[in-house]
């Protein structure tokens, strides 16, 4: 009689699923995906049932938490048409998720130039309006937005103490929705360009999650484990701010990233660094820590994590070298495996961090993944980097790493944003003449540092042949001044 008592309780039990896990949503292609969710009675029974055949069981713990592991196959291509997957998960009750997708999921996340939308229609704040949006966005994209095989997802701000077990829907795209002018138009920017690219790239299904928020640092997107073991955070508490930007540690992680960490996803997209930008130093460490936090939170030590370096701009202050030592920042992260930089000197309003131009910084960003993640060979996903600067007399000869064979500035000009510095150490501008791949710098007797696009206002006009920017660099010299 126990027994039967036991097992009717079980069958009464009904099943509750978090919200990323919904209709409409991509599940991650060719993988051993998690599904998870809870049920209202501990030690019930789950029963999964896809309709590509895979099937699994479950058995909530005493808390009522369950985990299972179900297969997916390869995405069908989108030149087929779409092919909607179910999946039906019963307890007590059944729940069905219809109009799913098999394809590619990636993770969208960082503060305001991830989080800005890319149709403001005449926003009441008029500050607002000249900031936010993307320049292509009126001028054809929104007709393009009407993407079926594109599904985008946004995870509401929210700040927490602990680690949460599920999140909650943004005010745009609160649950999984279809791409179309409307969708995207208040999705992250960013993430659209990213996002609409891989698939024509690829040809399968894309699903974006959008987990930003404006005005964050990096030390909120961490978990309080990962901050714990950095010696700058090693007494770290969480907070929550009452003011609009939260900035205390872990509470972004534990309100927004820890939620859908049991996902699989096949990669990482981040714009983040302004909020940093007076601890240059410390971002160093910070960032890379960041990184594998995430790998580790997402169980997945190899997971892609490409993300765009901050434009120049002053916002109206003087900043000073403090943008430029924050990329500089940013770029050591790049000694981590799986990484890949969009470099993005070029994109700017000085007067404001906010690019307009979100279709570059996301479609660099796709050339990262599709590059490296995805393998395609006739892609370059990045432009030059400084390789060795030498010293001729009074002139500097400097040479780059992935040129693609030539040296080039969009406006047809002389290189700009060189500078070189004498025996006093003071750096002062300095003519530069391209000479094949090499750039000549001159204007100061015996020269003995160089560097480029530092200045916080520096807007470069240096590309490489394949039309990506050249990283900003600092270097001292090799040669001998005659």
């Amino acid at each position: 009689m126990a027994v039967f008592g036991a097992m009717a309780v079980a069958a009464s039990a009904e099943v509750r699923l978090p919200r990323v896990l919904a209709d409409h949503m991509v599940l991650q292609q060719n993988t051993e995906i998690t599904l998870w969710g809870w049920t209202t009675t501990g030690g019930s029974a789950v029963d999964i049932a896809t309709s590509w055949g895979a099937r699994a069981q479950a058995c909530s713990d005493r808390n009522g938490d369950w985990r299972a592991k179900v297969k997916t196959p390869a995405a069908q291509t989108l030149d087929q048409g779409l092919r909607p997957e179910t999946i039906r998960i019963s307890s007590g009750n059944q729940l069905e998720l219809k109009d799913l997708l098999l394809g590619e999921v990636w993770l969208c996340s960082g503060q305001s130039n991830m989080e800005m939308y890319g149709g403001w229609e005449s926003p009441a704040n008029q500050i607002i309006a000249t900031i936010c949006g993307d320049n292509s966005w009126n001028q054809g994209e929104s007709a393009q937005a009407d993407r079926p095989g594109l599904r985008l997802l946004d995870v509401a701000n929210v700040q927490a103490l602990e680690p949460r077990a599920d999140c909650q829907g943004g005010p745009d795209t609160p649950c999984w929705t279809r791409s179309t002018a409307a969708s995207a138009g208040h999705f992250s920017a960013v993430g659209y360009f990213f996002g609409a690219r891989l698939q024509e790239k690829l040809n399968v299904p894309v699903g974006l999650i959008s987990a930003d928020w404006s005005g964050t640092p990096a030390e909120s997107w961490m978990s309080l484990e990962a901050l714990h073991a950095l010696p700058d955070f090693a007494q770290a508490v969480p907070a929550l701010d009452t003011y609009i930007f939260p900035h205390t540690p872990a509470v972004l992680f534990n309100g927004m990233i820890a939620p859908l960490t049991p996902l699989a996803i096949r990669g990482v997209i981040w714009y983040q660094g302004e909020d940093n930008m007076k601890r240059p130093a410390q971002y160093a460490t910070l960032f890379p820590a960041l990184i594998q936090d995430w790998r580790r939170a997402f169980r997945q030590p190899d997971l892609p994590f490409y993300f765009a370096q901050i434009a120049p701009f002053t916002i109206h202050l003087p900043l000073g070298s403090l943008p430029a030592e924050l990329r500089e920042a940013q770029q050591a992260a790049l000694q981590l495996p799986h990484t890949g930089m969009a470099v993005n000197t070029d994109t700017t309003n000085v007067n404001e961090g906010h690019p307009r131009d979100k279709r570059a910084v996301g479609h660099r960003l796709a050339l990262q993944a599709l590059a490296k993640t995805y393998g395609f060979k006739d892609l370059v996903a990045d432009g030059p980097y400084f390789k060795s600067a030498k010293a001729q007399g009074d002139a500097v000869y400097v040479s780059f790493t992935g040129t693609g064979g030539r040296l080039f500035t969009r406006d047809g000009a002389p290189p700009t944003c060189f500078e070189l510095a004498g025996a006093d150490g003071k750096f002062v501008p300095a003519q530069a003449v391209l000479e094949g791949e090499v750039v000549k710098v001159s204007g100061v007797r015996s020269p003995v540092a160089v560097r480029f696009s530092w200045g916080a206002a520096d807007i470069s006009n240096l590309m490489g042949r394949h039309g990506l920017p050249v990283a900003q660099f600092r270097a001292r010299l090799t040669g001998t001044p005659e």
